[in-house]
């Protein structure tokens, strides 16, 4: 949806620039690279490699307007509303709505997991996961001081394609248009790294048998997860069409994964408290246990909770959405371990 928003400026005039538009642009974006996946991991890797240049160069070319320009002029003042007016439950409600495009921004670490089996030496992990998260944050505060130092505050609120319009400032309308076919390819990677991510979390769940067996179905030449690569694009078109809007989408993707990342990372006081363990290896460890993942916990739950402050439709369609499947879950469980009783 963003790099439709990008592109259609470019391409289409106001007029012809729906809404309807975007969202269909946005669609076949998606079916393309679900074309483009089911070639294999080697042309889908090369492909994610290609678009990342996308990104840096983009990112750079941004940040080196910090220097290029220098004399730009810090814009308007911060806020019409002063800090002696707002309480403390105003700072919260703030904090929290800031908070959900921010976590959705430095997400994706967890992604990188799902490749793990695929990686030969398990000490690469742990490191790309930490470097990615300096170098995304890093980069994260630049870009966005570079926003401020060229565009200013109020003018923020209002923008749409903010890239794209802080190029037209220093640049002109070429740099608009240049700006915004680069945040175009560079944004396609999202789509990209969830295509080849989430298939294998179905394939998890087939192998432990949580999902039908189909779900473990792979080409035997290409190694592509056919089944589930397929339904996983299915469930994004239908998505897609079903919320129209980026807000909306990342409010239900904000809500359910904080769900899902508190659950996960609650895991490890059932490990531990269970003593589980692989055969041979100790325990699972980890540093200011468990000061951290109680703060993991609570940090997403506060997340969670702002997505219903701020949209409680979003928030109450997304918590049907996760009892719905978690009753599933259980109920596939039952079923499971009542076939293995002896008759």
């Amino acid at each position: 949806m963003v790099g439709a928003e990008y592109i259609s400026n470019v391409v289409f005039s106001n007029g012809q620039n729906t809404a309807e538009l975007k969202m269909w642009i946005a669609g076949i974006c998606i079916l393309l690279f679900y074309g483009l996946n089911l070639l294999g991991l080697r042309t889908s890797t090369f492909v994610q490699n290609l678009l990342m240049m996308f990104k840096l160069g983009l990112m750079l070319l941004i940040i080196s307007v910090l220097f290029v320009s220098p004399d730009a002029n810090i814009a308007q003042s911060l806020s019409t509303t002063s800090a002696s007016e707002m309480n403390w439950s105003d700072f919260g409600y703030a904090m929290g709505v800031c908070l959900v495009a921010v976590s959705f921004t430095y997400g994706g670490f967890q992604h990188s997991i799902n490749f793990g089996a695929e990686v030969k030496n398990s000490r690469i992990m742990p490191r790309a996961i930490l470097a990615g998260i300096a170098a995304v944050i890093l980069l994260y505060l630049v870009i966005n001081y570079a926003y401020y130092r060229v565009i200013g505050f109020e003018e923020l609120g209002k923008a749409e394609s903010i890239g794209a319009l802080m190029a037209s400032k220093i640049l002109g309308s070429s740099g608009f248009t240049v700006v915004s076919l680069l945040f175009f390819f560079s944004v396609l990677g999202y789509v990209n790294v969830m295509l080849l991510s989430n298939p294998r979390v179905m394939f998890a769940m087939s192998e432990e048998g949580t999902m039908p067996k189909s779900f473990q179905q792979s080409n035997a030449k290409t190694k592509v997860l056919t089944t589930a690569l397929t339904v996983f694009t299915i469930t994004i078109v239908i998505t897609l069409f079903y919320a129209k809007e980026f807000d909306k989408i990342l409010d239900y993707i904000m809500f359910l994964d904080s769900i899902g990342m508190a659950f996960s990372a609650a895991t490890i006081f059932f490990f531990r408290y269970r003593k589980l363990k692989p055969d041979g290896q100790e325990i699972y460890k980890m540093p200011l246990y468990p000061i951290m993942p109680v703060f993991y916990i609570l940090a997403y739950i506060f997340i969670a909770s702002s997505v219903f402050v701020k949209k409680p439709d979003a928030a109450l369609n997304g918590l049907i959405i996760f009892v719905v499947f978690f009753v599933m879950y259980w109920i596939v469980q039952y079923f499971k371990n009542y076939a293995k009783k002896p008759d």
